[in-house]
């Protein structure tokens, strides 16, 4: 499903400026710098779960693909693609099991459970990533000594904020890619753009982090109200 989501974005941004096909190259490009790594055979095995959600084809000795419903429909085509790859799923599982006659023989016992030696990997594999990072004791420490100080010395509205700015490169990064499409976006727009990529912030969380990118980088974009419009100025553009 993260494959198919990382897709899903990066078309959905190609498409809202043209219907033109995009290289699979880029688009594997893109969504790489985004952090999934995409192949064809992941696009061919989207495609057997769902073959109408994209034409993948050869322009030359170019390999393009394009979806005919984006940059509208993206919810919809979502939901299609979960119910799609449920079903396929459930099949798979379903799938009779042919009883054949065999001689029985009696399997070797290992000297302890399989879920004991999973509890041991992933108990080693814990004690590898923290044994760097100081005693149980002193982490916890310090994590209660850090929670004491945002509760005594940050308002809730600053709290928010600092949790907005670890979500300002994500954002930035949205608006990169849009900036060599557009020169302002109506806001609903960016958000319902913004929103697909960062699916857990709401409209108020948005619009703040818009602010404060605003505030911290001028020379990127700027929020515009004429009337009761509002737009995404992207400056750089």
């Amino acid at each position: 499903m993260n494959k198919f989501l990382a897709i899903e974005n990066i078309l959905h941004f190609h498409h809202t400026t043209t219907r033109q096909p995009l290289n699979v190259s880029t688009l594997c490009s893109r969504t790489f710098r985004n952090g999934t790594a995409i192949t064809v055979k992941d696009i061919e095995q989207i495609l057997q779960v769902w073959p109408e959600a994209y034409k993948m084809y050869m322009i030359g000795n170019s390999r393009v693909i394009e979806a005919e419903d984006l940059p509208v429909n993206v919810k919809i085509r979502r939901e299609i693609y979960q119910k799609k790859f449920n079903e396929k799923e459930n099949t798979v599982y379903q799938r009779p099991v042919t009883m054949h006659k065999s001689k029985c023989t009696t399997g070797r016992v290992t000297k302890r459970p399989i879920l004991m030696g999973r509890m041991a990997w992933q108990f080693n594999e814990v004690n590898k990533n923290t044994e760097k990072k100081g005693t149980l004791l002193e982490r916890i420490r310090a994590k209660e000594a850090s929670l004491k100080y945002v509760d005594k010395s940050m308002t809730k509205q600053q709290v928010q904020d600092t949790f907005l700015k670890s979500q300002i490169p994500k954002i930035q990064r949205v608006l990169n890619e849009l900036t060599m499409k557009s020169t302002s976006i109506e806001l609903p727009k960016i958000m319902d753009i913004i929103r697909t990529n960062l699916f857990k912030l709401s409209d108020e969380e948005i619009y703040r982090s818009l602010q404060l990118l605003e505030q911290a980088n001028p020379s990127l974009c700027k929020v515009v109200t004429v009337g009761n419009e509002t737009h995404v100025k992207l400056v750089s553009a």
